[in-house]
C-alpha cells in the first residue's frame, strides 16, 4: 500500500503564515493527505521549555484553522524544531529539518519587499521563505502576503472525479 502524500506547512505567529496555511488547505490538501505543521524556535531563549511552549501554541493555532477546514484531526502532525545556534543553523534549515519526509512544503512571506529583505539579509535576518526555496529538495509553494485567500475553506474530499 502506498503511503499518503505529506505536505509540510511552515508556521509561525505571523498573518502571512496563517494565509499560507489557508492557501494550502484550499489548493494543495485533500482529506487523504497528511499535514505537518512545522515551527522552528531558537535555542537562544534562556527558557527552552517556554520557547517550546510557544511553538506548541503556534502549532495549535494553525491546527485549529485546519480543523475548521474539515481536515480530519488524525491527519495533522505538529512538529516543533529547535534552531541550533551553536551549529549556526538558520530558522529555514531547522524548519526544513522538521519537514523531512514531506512531499511538498508551503510557507508564507512577511511582505517586507525586496529592498528591505536585502537589508535584513545583510545583517543576518529575514528571508526564511527565500532560504527554504533555495535549500528544499521538494517542491515549495510560497504564498505572498497579498495572495487572496478566503477566510473559510473546506478541504477537498480527495476522491477522484469521474467523468
Amino acid at each position: 500500500m502506498a503511503r499518503r502524500r505529506r505536505v509540510a506547512v511552515l508556521v509561525d505567529d505571523s498573518p502571512g503564515s496563517m494565509r499560507a496555511c489557508r492557501y494550502g488547505a484550499k489548493h494543495l490538501l485533500d482529506k487523504d493527505m497528511d499535514v505537518m505543521l512545522v515551527t522552528a524556535v531558537h535555542d537562544s531563549h534562556e527558557d527552552l521549555p517556554a520557547a517550546s511552549s510557544e511553538g506548541e501554541r503556534v502549532c495549535d493555532h494553525h491546527a485549529a484553522q485546519l480543523l475548521r477546514c474539515d481536515l480530519p484531526p488524525e491527519r495533522i502532525q505538529k512538529v516543533i524544531v529547535v534552531a541550533n545556534k551553536r551549529r549556526r543553523e538558520s530558522v529555514a534549515d531547522a524548519a526544513l529539518r522538521g519537514a523531512r519526509g514531506a512531499d511538498h512544503v508551503v510557507c508564507g512571506t512577511r511582505g517586507v519587499g525586496a529592498a528591505r529583505s536585502a537589508i535584513l539579509k545583510a545583517v543576518g535576518l529575514g528571508g526564511v521563505s527565500h532560504d527554504v526555496v533555495r535549500r528544499s529538495k521538494v517542491p515549495v509553494t510560497v504564498v505572498p502576503i497579498t495572495a487572496p485567500v478566503p477566510e473559510m475553506i473546506t478541504v477537498r474530499d480527495g476522491t477522484p472525479s469521474r467523468q
